[in-house]
């Protein structure tokens, strides 16, 4: 099992909440986008550190290139996490059953795995 963190996260959690505005955030996402690496800006000091983001596709590839057998690619939050009380709705005993099948219905679904912040992959040897 690999994880990763989906080169869309930060563009997605930027408008979200705004962030993408601001212009030293925007060049971060910029970058992500094209180049898969992601540089922490000066101005926010709380985002992680220099790492490299993968799309689902390199990941899947960066596994195979070393003679490992595909299983799957699981979107770990999936789409749900785009819910605006997301947070909050996942410890809610009742909103958090709907989140969690949202979840299992799109956690495959390779068309929607940009969506997700984080991505696992599965394979064997």
């Amino acid at each position: 099992m690999g994880f990763t963190i989906n080169y869309t996260a930060s563009t997605l959690a930027g408008l979200l909440n705004g962030l993408i505005h601001k212009n030293t955030f925007f060049e971060m996402c910029r970058a992500e986008l094209t180049t898969r690496i992601h540089n922490q800006p000066i101005d926010f000091p709380w985002i992680l550190a220099e790492a490299y983001y993968h799309n689902p596709k390199q990941l899947e590839d960066e596994f195979l290139n070393h003679n490992l057998y595909f299983l799957n690619i699981y979107a770990v939050e999936g789409i749900a996490w785009l819910d605006k009380d997301y947070f909050r709705n996942m410890t809610d005993e009742i909103t958090r059953k709907t989140l969690d099948k949202l979840i299992e219905i799109t956690e495959n679904d390779k068309n929607l795995l940009s969506f997700s912040p984080h991505m696992m992959i599965a394979v064997k040897k």
